[in-house]
């Protein structure tokens, strides 16, 4: 039950403390910095990208992993990187 509670859970928990702790410091929604929430989309992007590579040489080095699982954690880290590069042409903007 804590393994459910820690990944279904805690993720939007986490995010929702980090939400309300930036209101509190910035004194409302509308006075966050855009550059704060960019960064830590991209904390967000570089921890996905290091979780799914991981993900990769777990399955291409596993005898039990067929060639579909492997061919989604790649299409996975190409939507990744897809959205990485979004979020630093619209940071630039």
């Amino acid at each position: 039950m804590f393994e459910k509670m820690r990944y279904n859970f805690w993720p939007l928990i986490k995010t929702r403390l980090i939400f309300w702790w930036w209101v509190l410091k910035y004194r409302g929604k509308k006075n966050i910095p855009p550059e704060v929430v960019f960064e830590a989309m991209t904390k967000t992007m570089e921890s996905l990208k290091e979780n799914l590579q991981m993900a990769r040489i777990c399955a291409t080095n596993s005898d039990n992993v067929d060639k579909k699982e492997i061919e989604e954690i790649y299409d996975a880290i190409n939507r990744t990187d897809d959205l990485e590069k979004k979020i630093n042409r619209i940071q630039k903007n």
